[in-house]
């Protein structure tokens, strides 16, 4: 209606194009005529619906909930010139975890033998591929330490007087642990450590909390904290955003690109 193409509006006085557009606003229970305002409110509602649906699947549902709302882990869906046709398929297929691994497979059509073709002690889903499996493992460590080399070069290079320490052994009533990280800076010093699920932020803080008091007073910082760095799918959520704020890190440039609820 708001169209200044003489076909369009020729096509809306149609009776056959209004009765179509009728039946399909009471089928989804929206006013009729209906406004902008409507259609914007149903498509949200949809939105939520399907969100809710999609991450109460068993398999293909986990991890979902920490990607909603996220504009940084969103943006390929955003902006095509991030990624080269042939990987978007293999981003959304990673996203929705309907890559061709046999687990996978099994589900549309039944697999003889659904243990991993590279290592045969477990059964070869997506979780396992990306972090268990023994073939792919040199490349899942190498992808966590070029996350944490970039973290520590980035806040080095925004505070020059930071310390950071790469790996270091902390001894602790329960032995030694080597976290990724530890920084101090001017807000305090932290424990960095990494992980792929969520769950683990909770494990990470008890962790390493035995370890901050002693780490504060000797290093006469305002504050100690441990920061789990984690994601999953590609997803970056709130609470890493957090965590690279009190790094030293600032609002992503790129962000703002991206339209709310992305």
């Amino acid at each position: 209606m708001q169209s200044n193409d003489p076909a369009i509006h020729a096509l809306l006085e149609s009776a056959s194009t209004t009765a179509r557009l009728k039946w399909l606003a009471t089928s989804a229970r929206l006013p009729f005529p209906y406004t902008a305002a409507d259609l914007r409110q149903f498509k949200t509602c949809m939105q939520k619906e399907e969100l809710k649906r999609w991450s109460a699947q068993m398999g293909q549902g986990q991890a979902v909930d920490s990607l909603a709302g996220d504009k940084l882990g969103n943006s390929f869906l955003y902006d095509p010139t991030l990624l080269k046709p042939c990987r978007f398929i293999t981003a959304l297929q990673l996203r929705t975890n309907t890559t061709g691994n046999r687990t996978s497979l099994n589900r549309a059509v039944p697999q003889a033998d659904l243990n991993c073709h590279k290592s045969v002690a477990a059964k070869e889903t997506l979780a396992h591929i990306l972090g268990q499996c023994t073939f792919t493992k040199a490349l899942t460590i190498r992808h966590h330490n070029e996350v944490h080399d970039l973290i520590m070069d980035k806040a080095m290079e925004n505070d020059k007087a930071a310390e950071v320490t790469k790996e270091p052994e902390l001894p602790s009533d329960k032995g030694k642990l080597k976290p990724d990280l530890v920084m101090k800076n001017q807000a305090g010093v932290f424990v960095v450590d990494g992980d792929y699920l969520k769950v683990a932020k909770l494990e990470k803080e008890i962790k390493y909390g035995i370890l901050l008091s002693a780490m504060q007073r000797e290093r006469a910082a305002p504050s100690a904290e441990a920061l789990p760095i984690f994601g999953t799918r590609g997803a970056m959520p709130a609470d890493t955003i957090k965590c690279l704020d009190k790094l030293g890190y600032s609002k992503a440039p790129s962000e703002d690109h991206f339209p709310d609820g992305a």
